[in-house]
């Protein structure tokens, strides 16, 4: 994710509770639409020729990405 040289490795900033409430909730609906298309694609297409084979894991690496978001607000413990 840290693909630029300059950019340092931690950065701290101030963000209100709601504000991480609310992309934790937009995360949520993320990983739920994404997992839906995926459950599509995979019953409409399979994964039998080399794009929908690609197409569906890009779809699992988007998956990926979301819970790992996901954990990490979680971890901060925001609705509490």
């Amino acid at each position: 994710m840290n693909n630029d040289a300059h950019v340092p490795a931690q950065t701290f900033v101030n963000v209100e509770q709601g504000t991480l409430v609310r992309i934790y909730a937009a995360l949520q609906v993320g990983r739920e639409n994404t997992q839906s298309l995926l459950i599509k694609h995979d019953s409409d297409l399979g994964r039998t020729t080399r794009k929908h084979r690609y197409w569906a894991e890009v779809l699992e690496k988007d998956l990926e990405q979301f819970s790992a978001l996901i954990a990490i607000l979680e971890g901060l413990h925001i609705n509490e």
